[in-house]
C-alpha cells in the first residue's frame, strides 16, 4: 500500500522531514524507547546534530526501526525551540491513532541516512502493514533467540507480554547476565515460583534480583 493513501498531507518538503531512527552505535534501540514511554521516545527527536542542523524544518515525522528496512510509526513532532544544544519538541495530534501501529518499509538505496525529505520517502517506501493494536514489545520466538538488553527485558516484563510470560513461567534454568560497562558477568539460576519470569521480574524491579552476590553486577546486557 502506498504511504500517500494513508498519510496524504505530509508531502511538503518545506514543512516536514522524515526521521527513520535506527539502532545507535551504543546498541540503544529506538524501538525500545518508543515502546517504553513517550518521554524516552521524545529524547530521540531532540538530538540536534554536531556539524550541521539536523532538522531544518519544524515538523518531524518519526519512525523507529522495527527490523531491517521496516520502521514503526512513532508520531509527528513539532520543534518549538532551537535555542539550546538540543531541540525542544512536542507531540502533535496528527495521525496519533497510528502510533505504534503503522509499519513503513523503506525501499530506497540510502540505508545509512536517518533524515529524509518527504518526497524521497513517498517515492521509496510503502506501508507493509498496520497492527490492530499498538505495539508493546517484540514477540517471543524461542529460548535460543533470547539475548536481550535490560531495556528490552524491562519492556517485556512491565507490559506483561502474554507469550513471554507463558514461556518464561513454564521453565526453570541457568542464565547469564553481562554488565557491558563494568565488564562483569553473572551466572544465575531460576528455580523458584514462576521460573525465569519470576526471576526476571525481580531484576526489573530492583536491578539485582534480590541476590547480594549480584548487587554489583546489574542487568545491563
Amino acid at each position: 500500500m502506498d504511504l500517500v493513501t494513508i498519510m496524504h498531507d505530509l508531502c511538503e518538503n518545506k514543512i516536514y522531514r522524515f526521521h527513520l531512527a535506527k539502532t545507535a552505535i551504543s546498541g540503544n534501540r529506538p524501538l525500545d524507547a518508543l515502546t517504553k514511554s513517550d518521554e524516552e521516545w521524545l529524547r530521540w527527536q531532540a538530538y540536534r546534530g554536531n556539524a550541521k542542523e539536523r532538522f531544518i524544518v519544524d515538523y518531524i515525522v518519526s519512525f523507529a526501526q522495527l527490523s531491517g528496512n521496516k520502521f514503526l510509526f512513532g508520531g509527528i513532532f513539532q520543534i518549538t525551540s532551537r535555542e539550546s544544544k538540543k531541540y525542544k519538541v512536542r507531540y502533535t495530534e496528527k495521525y496519533k491513532e497510528l502510533i505504534g501501529r503503522l509499519i513503513l518499509e523503506y525501499t530506497g538505496n540510502n540505508t545509512r541516512a536517518t533524515v529524509f525529505r518527504p518526497s524521497h520517502i513517498y517515492e521509496n517506501s510503502s506501508v507493509s502493514g498496520i497492527y490492530e493494536h499498538k505495539f508493546q514489545g517484540e514477540p517471543f520466538v524461542s529460548f535460543e533467540e533470547i539475548n536481550h538488553s535490560f531495556n528490552a527485558i524491562e519492556i517485556i516484563i512491565k507490559n506483561s507480554l502474554p507469550d513471554w510470560k507463558v514461556a518464561l513461567s513454564s521453565v526453570s534454568g541457568i542464565y547469564l547476565l553481562s554488565d557491558k560497562k563494568a565488564g562483569k558477568h553473572y551466572i544465575g539460576s531460576a528455580y523458584g515460583g514462576n521460573g525465569l519470569w519470576g526471576r526476571w521480574c525481580s531484576y526489573v524491579n530492583n536491578f539485582h534480583g534480590s541476590n547480594d552476590v549480584n548487587s554489583s553486577c546489574k542487568c545491563n546486557s
